[in-house]
């Protein structure tokens, strides 16, 4: 098993986690477990967590989208949930 100083800890956009040792890719035993794929739960969670985020601040949304910027309103959907858990840790 490699120690923590000799491995970088990768995490794809999938969630999925490896750690490439010595020119070699291994898999974490989470992304095993979970075969690569996100909790069910942390799905559920994230999609609760936009609703959540656009019913209270629909105003803000809104605006964004009348002011033509709807890609500044997606991302601020988007990465609702992420900004939560950040604040929370």
């Amino acid at each position: 098993m490699p120690s923590h100083a000799d491995s970088v800890r990768t995490t794809s956009k999938s969630g999925a986690r490896w750690y490439d040792w010595k020119g070699e890719r291994f898999w974490s035993v989470t992304t095993i477990i979970s075969g690569g794929l996100p909790k069910r739960a942390l799905i559920y969670w994230s999609a609760n967590q936009v609703a959540e985020f656009a019913c209270d601040h629909v105003d803000e949304v809104k605006s964004l989208i009348a002011d033509g910027e709807r890609d500044a309103a997606y991302d601020l959907l988007k990465r609702s949930p992420w900004r939560k858990r950040d604040k929370r840790s």
